[in-house]
């Protein structure tokens, strides 16, 4: 399953559509306890990055995407 990180910037609908399309499944969530459910992850891109940013650092979603990439306290 592939997880959609909603950091309220994205653009959730063309990501999920197109996963749909593929018939790949998929969950979209600003929580990393549910995030952890899924093998691989999509960070929706956005034109102004530095915002975006700034927002995953405020809700902890840095930190989630840290621990998975680098392999910190991930089981």
């Amino acid at each position: 399953m592939i997880g959609i990180i909603d950091y309220g910037m994205g653009n959730l609908h063309s990501v999920s559509k197109a996963l749909e399309r593929l018939g790949i499944p998929y969950l979209v969530s600003d929580q990393p306890q549910e995030l952890n459910q899924a093998n691989g992850y999509i960070l929706p891109g956005v034109g102004a990055f530095p915002d975006a940013m700034a927002t995953l650092e405020q809700t902890g979603m840095r930190s989630f995407l840290d621990e998975f990439v680098y392999g910190k306290n991930r089981s």
